[in-house]
């Protein structure tokens, strides 16, 4: 019964995800493994998916003195590309003082302490795996209309100039309800325009991050899980919006938190078969990721 059940999920998601590649064989949804059953890890995986990893800030600075450990970086980064020659993509996520410091004037001392700091990370990484992509969580910065935009995005282009791909996050911050769809629809788009002129300016792919729960920080809905309604409207603007002829060149799609609490049956069903390995991932995650996922890799890119 559960090899059965299987078939018919992927007999319904295959049409989707092969129109996805035909689509634009350039754009992938990547995914942190770690957090889904190995049967959607497969199955995503196969299906025009890639992993990414990340290099964090317990790695990057474990003594916490906001220096940077080359050695503690080579040593993570051989545990997820053992291979010499390997080939994949590795965000660093270093949200501390340093993250912090970039957004500060480019001629200001601190920025420029915080970019030589990051500069060193990326040249840890690159001199030990050359082929790897390298990319900065959350740069540029996002921001919501004019409240607390950040200091030109064009002061991070000497940093972002030693990246491979620039993936910065578009998590939604406020919920349609409290701000309008339409604000939340103008904030993807002023932050697609943003970094997609990061992109044509440095000649990089830009990856965002995406999430289907409300930013952490809003006090009201934060970890709040977006229905799939909303998440396909905003995903549909991802994937078709252009700035100049340029568009995103993937996704990363985002996990992360406590175990996903429980979504409406509708979006559970379809990918309960999946979830077959316990304690690796949690079913209500590997629904989500089948189901909001699979319509957005069948839209036009």
């Amino acid at each position: 019964m559960k090899q059965l059940s299987l078939l018919l999920v992927i007999s319904y998601l295959l049409p989707l995800m092969a129109a996805g590649q035909a689509n634009d064989a350039g754009f992938n949804i990547y995914i942190f493994s770690a957090y889904y059953s190995k049967n959607v890890c497969d199955y995503l995986l196969s299906n025009n998916a890639k992993e990414a990893h990340l290099l964090t800030q317990s790695v990057i600075d474990p003594n916490k003195d906001q220096e940077v450990d080359e050695g503690s970086i080579k040593r993570y980064t051989e545990k997820f590309y053992p291979d010499a020659d390997a080939t994949g993509l590795f965000i660093i996520d270093w949200e501390a003082k340093p993250y912090n410091d970039l957004k500060n004037d480019k001629n200001d001392p601190k920025f420029q302490a915080a970019m030589a700091k990051y500069v060193q990370v990326i040249d840890a990484v690159k001199t030990f795996r050359p082929k790897v992509r390298v990319g900065i969580y959350g740069l540029p910065f996002r921001f919501f209309g004019n409240s607390g935009k950040t200091a030109d995005a064009a002061n991070l282009d000497a940093l972002l100039s030693h990246c491979d791909v620039i993936t910065p996050s578009f998590y939604i911050v406020y919920t349609d309800e409290q701000v309008g769809a339409p604000k939340n629809m103008d904030y993807l788009k002023d932050n697609l325009d943003q970094a997609l002129r990061s992109g044509q300016r440095l000649n990089k792919p830009v990856i965002p991050f995406f999430w289907y729960k409300v930013h952490p920080g809003n006090k009201t809905f934060g970890m709040t899980v977006l229905s799939k309604d909303k998440m396909q409207r905003y995903l549909d603007l991802l994937t078709k919006y252009s700035y100049q002829g340029k568009k995103i060149n993937g996704l990363l799609w985002w996990e992360g938190g406590p175990v996903t609490p429980g979504t409406p049956g509708n979006d559970r069903s379809q990918a309960r078969a999946f979830s077959t390995t316990p304690g690796s991932g949690g079913s209500d995650r590997d629904s989500i990721i089948v189901n909001y996922l699979a319509p957005f890799l069948k839209k036009d890119n």
